[in-house]
Order: C-alpha cells, then sequence, then structure tokens
C-alpha cells in the first residue's frame, strides 16, 4: 500500500514570500519519508516540472503551486483516493482536486482567493477527467508521464497531460483532496496563456473541442478570443481580494483540516 514514505512534493519556485506564506507551511512537507524538491530558474512549467520528476524517488508525485496551501491531513485523503483507484482503475496516471468532467462541468473543490469563492462541485467518489487545474497535480511516476518540453510558458499543462494519459490508455481522475489555493485575481489570459492555447489546440486537433477551467480549446479559438474581448471591456481590481496573510485560518473555517 502506498504510504507517506513514497510521496514527493516538487514545486516551481520563483517568490519566495509567496512560497514561505503557503506552500511551505504545509505540513506535509515536513511528514517523515516525503521528499520535497524545489525548481528554481526555469522558463516553463514542463521544464522544471520534468527535472523535479527526474530527481523524485517516490512513486506518488504531487506538482503544486507556490502558492496553494495544502492542509493538516490532506495526504490521507489523497492515499484513500489511490488505493480505491488501485483496485478500481490500476492504470490510473493522473489526478487533480479541480478538473473538468466528460460533460463539461467543473468538479472538484478548492479555495481560490483570486475569485473569492470555494471553485467546483464536490465529488463523493473520484470522477474522470478531460482536464485538470494545474493548482495540483498528481502523477503516478510508474506511469512514465511526463510533461511536454516543448509546451512552453505556464499554463495549460494540466489539461496537456491528461490527454496524454487518455492517448496511452490510462486514467485520468478528479478527487476530494481540497486545498487553499491563495491566488490573485487574474485581469486577462495574457500572451503566455494565448501561446500555450495555440500549441495545444494544434497538438490535440483530433480531440478537439476540449473543454478547460478557464476556457474551451477550439480548432479556430474563438472561446479564447472572445474571453479576452470581454476582459479588456472590464476592469478588474487586483487588490479585491488580497492574498490571506494566513491560508491557514481559511482552511480551519472551511473544514479542510
Amino acid at each position: 500500500m502506498i504510504s507517506a514514505d513514497n510521496i514527493t512534493v516538487i514545486a516551481a519556485v520563483n517568490n519566495r514570500q509567496v512560497s514561505e506564506s503557503n506552500l511551505f507551511r504545509s505540513p506535509l512537507l515536513s511528514a517523515d519519508g516525503v521528499q520535497f524538491i524545489t525548481a528554481k530558474g526555469f522558463g516553463a512549467a514542463s521544464q522544471a516540472y520534468n527535472y523535479g520528476t527526474a530527481k523524485a524517488t517516490g512513486e506518488i508525485l504531487i506538482f503544486a503551486h507556490q502558492d496553494v496551501y495544502i492542509p493538516a491531513g490532506w495526504h490521507r485523503q489523497l492515499l484513500a483516493a489511490v488505493a480505491v483507484l488501485d483496485r478500481k482503475d490500476p492504470s490510473w496516471a493522473v489526478l487533480g482536486v479541480v478538473g473538468v468532467d466528460g460533460l463539461g462541468a467543473v468538479k472538484g473543490c478548492s479555495w481560490s482567493t483570486g475569485l473569492g469563492r470555494e471553485v467546483g462541485t464536490s465529488v463523493q467518489q473520484s470522477e474522470p477527467a478531460v482536464s485538470l487545474d494545474e493548482l495540483i497535480l498528481v502523477v503516478k511516476k510508474s506511469s512514465g508521464l511526463h510533461f511536454d518540453d516543448k509546451l512552453q510558458g505556464w499554463h495549460l499543462y494540466g489539461t496537456d497531460i491528461v490527454q496524454e494519459a487518455l492517448l496511452l490508455g490510462m486514467g485520468a481522475y478528479i478527487i476530494h483532496a481540497p486545498v487553499i489555493h491563495n491566488s490573485l485575481p487574474v485581469v486577462r489570459l495574457n500572451e503566455d496563456f494565448g501561446q500555450c492555447y495555440s500549441y495545444l489546440c494544434g497538438k490535440w486537433a483530433n480531440s478537439l473541442p476540449i473543454q478547460t477551467c478557464c476556457t474551451r480549446m477550439t480548432r479556430f479559438g474563438w472561446p479564447l478570443l472572445k474571453r479576452r474581448i470581454a476582459q479588456m471591456l472590464r476592469t478588474t481590481d487586483r487588490s479585491i481580494h488580497k492574498r490571506l496573510a494566513d491560508p491557514t485560518t481559511k482552511a480551519r473555517e472551511l473544514g479542510y483540516e
């Protein structure tokens, strides 16, 4: 049975203040047997995470944003879900705590400071995914999955690795294991996002359309264009939802720990 000794946490870090206020406060990182790898100085998430994967000793690889707080006891929810999936679908390869199901609905549950609310819909049991939010991704190392080095930037790699798994006949699932994403509001989907979107629309042309947590990938990219226009016409004040000074308080308030 998988235990904490088989867990490796990998994070791309470029802001010490943010990481120390959030991810580094997570009790999981100091749990006995858990390996923690920080990837610094990389120009893309895929490069940072593949670097971490190469150094990982655990079977369960947790890729976490630096502004995520993982509540106390969270790993027990993860390991319980893994135990069920090992029986139900031994070929599972990737998991997430928020994602999109086959009908295009956002499932799973976590707190988003940037949105000022919980996102998703809680799942009672693991549900198949077509896309996963990148705030936390879990990959089974023995699946052999890696992030696409050709995908530059920091967006949509959760969708990409899910599609990679499905193409290879492996499972991708949304599980119930909520975390605190202590993020800032997204003002607009920038050029970096657009480049990731365009690359993946070409790569997965035969699988389109693909619904992600923030937009829909299509042949001509109209959903992204419409969203960008809407964001240009709307003024978003990033100070509306400031980062929580203490994410542990919100985690306890929501019953996450």
